[in-house]
């Protein structure tokens, strides 16, 4: 079944969470951005009418924002469903850690700091699932039928 895109996220009853490590952006002759995930996913299960459902959203790079102060580099996703929400990444070279913020209509909803590598970092940020609000599709759940 196709994923039907919601304008928010508004359900009654978290049944779960999920968590995701995306692949590293890798631009050839842009080695800066390294350190940097190629997206940045988010998803959570509930019930609806006696139903499991997953809803996602998935938020890509702005390669246009990139900054670079010093040691540390940031850059900001865009939600894909919605620009009100967004998330910005940041990596300071001298630790090798990642700081991570997610945004809803200007209100930062998650924050992520540190992690032990790269795998630890992104299932701490994205193990928060979605937040009420947030831009995101519908489906049914892994085992569900439509």
């Amino acid at each position: 079944m196709e994923m039907q895109p919601q304008e928010t996220r508004d359900t009654n009853r978290r049944e779960g969470f999920v968590a995701f490590v995306p692949q590293r952006l890798s631009i050839d002759g842009m080695p800066e951005l390294d350190p940097f995930p190629l997206n940045v996913l988010f998803a959570s299960t509930t019930v609806r009418d006696g139903k499991a459902v997953a809803a996602s959203a998935l938020y890509k790079p702005e390669l246009h924002s990139f900054r670079r102060k010093g040691p540390v580099s940031r850059m900001l996703y865009r939600n894909i469903y919605g620009d009100q929400a967004c998330v910005t990444i940041s990596y300071d070279a001298r630790n090798e850690k990642h700081v991570g913020r997610k945004f809803i209509n200007g209100e930062c909803v998650v924050i992520t700091d540190g992690g032990a590598n790269w795998q630890m970092f992104f299932m701490h940020l994205t193990m928060s699932g979605l937040v009420n609000g947030e831009p995101c599709t519908f489906g049914p759940a892994i085992g569900e039928r439509a």
